[in-house]
């Protein structure tokens, strides 16, 4: 019984913060730049993308649980050497996730470069006459959109004893594994797109 509340509850939450994340896409935004104005559609597509593969998880770690042949298979480590620098060993399920988030946060670039490149192309060709450097802001501009799905994983409950844990059948080192593992992605790709923006920001300065 307690089951089936946390089930229904947890879709709730996941219905209502889609709903609501959705809906503050249209209303009104008061920056110089804004992503909702100026890419509607895309800004649309990547919420709706986030819920998708936030669902996909879910049912893919459900399906472990409640498939004995599946959750042996993915608690089977891949060497039993520690992986370099760390003091954890590789299993299958690990090594399944961790291309599955590489993936995830990687497929955006597929609806946001080329609207990215088309805007900042003209942009640039309107204020300058040139669209040399208009490739390299949209590839700016599309790393900063690969680190909201990584801040959207991150904020994820994984402490001691979640209920996201038990109705997942997830242990709290599993959790925390993944939890680092995003962390460290999102630390480097956020450190990487404001390292870029400011490298060239002599640049921007004259397009944005």
């Amino acid at each position: 019984m307690q089951s089936i509340l946390l089930f229904w509850l947890a879709t709730l939450v996941v219905v209502g913060s889609f709903a609501l994340t959705l809906g503050l896409t249209w209303l009104p935004c008061y920056a110089s730049l804004c992503v909702e104005e100026n890419f509607p559609v895309q800004v649309r597509i990547h919420v709706v993308y986030y819920y998708i593969c936030l669902v996909l998880t879910a049912l893919a770690l459900i399906l472990r649980k409640n498939v004995a042949r599946l959750h042996s298979l993915s608690e089977r480590l891949v060497s039993t050497k520690l992986i370099p620098y760390t003091s954890m060993r590789l299993s299958y399920g690990g090594l399944l996730m961790s291309f599955w988030i590489l993936l995830i946060v990687a497929l955006p670039q597929t609806y946001w470069y080329m609207p990215e490149m088309n805007f900042y192309r003209e942009r640039q060709l309107r204020i300058i006459q040139s669209t040399q450097a208009a490739w390299k802001i949209a590839a700016i501009g599309t790393t900063g959109h690969l680190c909201d799905i990584l801040m959207g994983l991150v904020v994820l409950p994984v402490s001691r004893d979640s209920a996201l844990g038990r109705q997942l059948g997830l242990e709290t080192f599993t959790l925390l594994r993944f939890h680092k593992l995003v962390s460290y992605l999102l630390i480097f790709w956020a450190g990487f797109h404001g390292l870029w923006f400011f490298v060239s920001i002599a640049l921007l300065s004259y397009i944005l």
